[in-house]
Formats: structure tokens, sequence, C-alpha cells
């Protein structure tokens, strides 16, 4: 997804210029399927997880985050294609 391909502002307002609209609703729809995800299986964490390193921990949310931008990206497209 190209940076001009983010679904613009995600709370729009013609009264703030356009250089300070905040997040892109790609963003917001990222961190609302993290929300989502997060509320009903926490990530692990090396201090509750004594067997789990902190390699690991720190790759499993590289991951994690990519995939929620993925759903992001495809909740984009999908919104594009307008109401059935």
């Amino acid at each position: 997804m190209s940076k001009s391909d983010d679904g613009g502002p995600a709370f729009p307002s013609h009264f703030v210029a356009q250089h300070m609209s905040g997040m892109s609703l790609r963003d917001w729809f990222a961190g609302q399927v993290a929300n989502g995800i997060l509320a009903a299986d926490p990530l692990p964490d090396c201090d509750e997880h004594p067997h789990v390193s902190k390699a690991d921990v720190k790759l499993d949310r590289k991951i994690f985050a990519g995939n929620c931008y993925g759903m992001a990206d495809a909740m984009l497209v999908e919104r594009k294609k307008g109401k059935p």
C-alpha cells in the first residue's frame, strides 16, 4: 500500500491544515485490529514468561504489527469497492 493510498485522514476536518491532519485511516484500522486481537489474547512478555527470549518477543511483535497493517490494507481495498 503506497503512502498516497492510505485511506486519507481517519478523522478529517476542514479546520485543520493538511500537514496536521493526524493519523491515516490505514493507521486507525491497524490500531483497531490490534486492539481487538490483544483484548482477546495478549502477546507474551519476557517478564511473565521467562522461557520466551527477548528476540522472540521482538520478532513476534514485528510480525503482529505487520499482520495488523495487512488487515488494514485489506479493509481499505474492500472500502474502495463501495457498498453492494
